[in-house]
């Protein structure tokens, strides 16, 4: 049952978006999937035993730390008059914080560890078949433009480029899925990781491209694999190539979307240093306070920084550091070691990203990030890491990474 509901649960992240694409009212799948296993990991605290109390005790301490900090900055921003709406807007997302114990506990075991990279895999193949069957039909006229924006963009998940291309919430896991699929071996995985790849080129969002090249260069440079990294910097340039260059030309009015989105990140950046006080870097202007006139702005260090102070920036990058001290105690020699490389430069790839859009602090980034951080901690911890998976998927014992 708990398998089932956290497999549910996570494909839901994986492939959902924003969570906004199934929904019931004002409810949301992703809200009733969260109420759920924040029930189920009470259930769970209470009754089961978990392999690792360690990574309960974790958990259990990184929620407190959350509602703590986050608890000064809705008391800070209310002291200073900001409205309640705004006040809920902005602590919302970050609520995913709550299902640590869930995560910490549903993965405390390698067999769930590597189930999980299994749906990251399929989760990213079928993000790219859909899209580039989207660009195809857009391409050819085999779908009408006008309609297929009019339904998408009611959703507020996509975000079209000019007229052939757009950008879904969701695309973060065609990157992630990338990195987990560099290291498969046999063909299938091969032609699955080209695929996404193509798809994620497609995009034509510049941070993606960077991200990832970034945590596939680091990666293969930690591993020594030499000939991969030569291509890799390659394949890098050429996707730059694409992205700036080529395809915009493809999309009518891209280009001009492009600067746009370029001068509004500037004048966010330009906002704060002339705006920003020692208290502020200090302590922060608390949650729902404006930024350059908007509530959100795209570079989640900035939002963080400015809405909760040094704290809140220390806090949330501490998982960063949890994740680097796990993997740096996992042995070569494990079989599983591969695995986790895939999970700690995926975590890299995620603070990268979110330096240019919004995925760390909202349930799309952060239930990857604390999903790779007990991951890396049971691989690191627990003897069974090593032991062979039970059950019809196989696992490369020179990667250890799944075999689709």
């Amino acid at each position: 049952m708990i398998r089932a509901l956290y497999t549910i649960t996570v494909l839901e992240l994986f492939l959902g978006g924003g969570g906004r694409l199934l929904a019931f009212g004002p409810i949301t799948l992703r809200m009733v999937l969260f109420v759920l296993c924040f029930c189920a990991s009470i259930g769970l605290l209470i009754f089961h035993k978990a392999n690792d109390d360690g990574a309960v005790f974790l958990a259990l301490g990184l929620a407190t730390a959350y509602m703590l900090i986050h608890g000064l900055g809705l008391l800070n921003g209310a002291i200073k008059g900001a409205d309640a709406t705004d006040l809920i807007s902005d602590v919302q997302p970050s609520l995913y914080w709550m299902l640590a114990p869930f995560f910490a506990v549903v993965l405390g075991s390698a067999d769930m560890v590597r189930h999980t990279s299994r749906l990251i895999c399929m989760a990213g193949i079928l993000l790219a078949v859909m899209y580039l069957m989207a660009v195809i039909g857009l391409l050819s006229g085999w779908l009408d433009f006008n309609k297929f924006y009019g339904d998408l963009d009611a959703t507020g998940e996509f975000f079209f480029r000019g007229e052939n291309f757009f950008f879904y919430k969701g695309f973060l896991y065609l990157a992630v899925s990338i990195v987990f699929l560099m290291l498969a071996k046999n063909r299938l995985s091969k032609f699955a990781f080209i695929l996404v790849v193509i798809a994620l080129t497609l995009t034509l969002t510049r941070g993606f491209v960077i991200s990832t090249a970034a945590a596939i260069i680091f990666m293969l440079f930690g591993l020594r694999r030499w000939k991969s990294l030569s291509i890799a910097i390659v394949s890098t340039i050429v996707a730059g190539l694409c992205v700036w260059v080529y395809l915009p030309d493809m999309s009518t009015g891209f280009s001009e979307q492009r600067e746009i989105s370029n001068n509004v990140r500037l004048d966010d950046l330009n906002f704060m240093l002339e705006n920003a006080s020692a208290s502020t870097l200090l302590m922060g202007e608390g949650f729902g306070s404006y930024i350059n006139e908007r509530l959100n702005i795209e570079n989640s260090f900035l939002w963080i920084w400015w809405k909760l102070g040094v704290a809140g920036l220390i806090f949330w990058l501490s998982p960063l550091a949890m994740t680097l001290s796990y993997f740096c105690r996992i042995d070569k020699s494990n079989p599983d070691y591969h695995l986790a490389c895939a999970l700690f430069y995926s975590v890299i790839l995620v603070y990268i990203q979110t330096g240019s859009n919004p995925f760390l602090n909202n349930p799309i980034g952060l239930s990857f990030v604390l999903i790779a951080l007990f991951s890396l901690r049971t691989l690191a911890i627990l003897p069974e890491s090593r032991e062979s998976v039970v059950g019809p998927a196989r696992y490369s014992d020179e990667t250890g990474v799944v075999a689709l």
